[in-house]
């Protein structure tokens, strides 16, 4: 029989964080690190396993934030072989999506980003 794979237990609270085309490139890398700044005590280790935070940014500020996250989250790096079975236990710390593109400069467009 094949083993089934083993999938995090995540919190009861999802909060996703939409940024829709509100925001410019520079405005996203500052909003994720001041989301992350221990300082503003938004993501609080105690609070981790009651609520799951997400961000969707606009499509060309993924990979920025995908680097921030991994430098400030090593675990989410790939696991070995044996710490995936750990990894695996524990809900993600931060979560990221992805949207793509409108043609308005800005606005309330769910999942766009204006070529302008």
């Amino acid at each position: 029989m094949e083993a089934r794979p083993s999938y995090p237990l995540l919190p009861k609270t999802l909060l996703i964080i939409s940024l829709k085309m509100y925001f410019t490139p520079p405005r996203t890398i500052t909003y994720l690190r001041d989301l992350l700044d221990p300082q503003n005590e938004i993501l609080r280790p105690e609070n981790r396993s009651k609520l799951l935070l997400a961000l969707i940014p606009d499509f060309l500020t993924i990979y920025p934030c995908s680097d921030i996250l991994q430098s400030h989250f090593p675990e989410l790096q790939q696991p070995s072989q044996k710490g995936q079975q750990q990894h695996q236990q524990q809900p993600p710390p931060f979560l990221l999506g992805a949207q793509d593109c409108f043609w308005e400069p800005l606005g309330p467009y769910t999942g766009e980003v204006s070529p302008s």
